[in-house]
């Protein structure tokens, strides 16, 4: 049989954990909090369901969020739009480290989101994937170069070289057509 005191020192060791955990934990949903008070709620529930999940996900999400309000003061439509897609891309990734995705598992997740022309005759898939690029290559660029000041030095990590921006076609198809006689006519004489 145990011992009485061996087993209080027991619980109070599991005791001690568990607080820590629920106390980093509180300090996250605080964090949160702070940075999602003006978004929509599907914002605050789908980054929360993130920091369930994967608290080191969220955690590398509010300080990219941080660092982007002190050094380019973004907009809270901005905020909003940029813990959404890095919300979608650990989600789709099965909550893993953002440190340890592949530039094949981002490429997954962007062409995931593009559309058969059939499907998608105006390229809108195109704009969305393009979209998410951009917010991708900036988030990557920041999560390995923190303490570039300059956002514009920072280098591009391994899982986003050649993730590029795709060009869609569709915006040369509705420039109007001119004849040469309209061209003509409007060149100043």
């Amino acid at each position: 049989m145990s011992h009485p005191t061996a087993l209080k020192k027991i619980r109070l060791k599991t005791s001690n954990i568990k607080s820590n955990i629920d106390s980093s934990q509180q300090i996250l949903v605080k964090k949160i909090d702070s940075i999602t008070y003006n978004q929509p709620n599907y914002i605050k529930r789908l980054y929360k369901e993130v920091a369930n999940t994967n608290p080191d996900n969220a955690s590398v999400i509010y300080d990219y969020i941080i660092a982007e309000q002190t050094e380019i003061n973004i907009k809270e439509s901005t905020t909003g739009d940029k813990i959404k897609k890095l919300c979608w891309l650990s989600k789709y990734l099965s909550h893993k480290s953002f440190h340890s995705m592949t530039k094949q598992e981002i490429l997954d997740y962007l062409n995931n989101l593009k559309k058969p022309v059939s499907d998608d005759p105006k390229h809108k898939s195109i704009g969305t994937y393009n979209g998410r690029q951009m917010v991708f290559l900036k988030f990557f660029r920041w999560l390995y170069n923190p303490d570039e000041p300059d956002h514009r030095k920072r280098i591009t990590p391994p899982c986003m070289i050649g993730v590029k921006v795709l060009i869609s076609f569709s915006r040369f198809l509705t420039i109007p057509y001119a004849s040469s006689k309209e061209l003509e006519d409007s060149v100043p004489k």
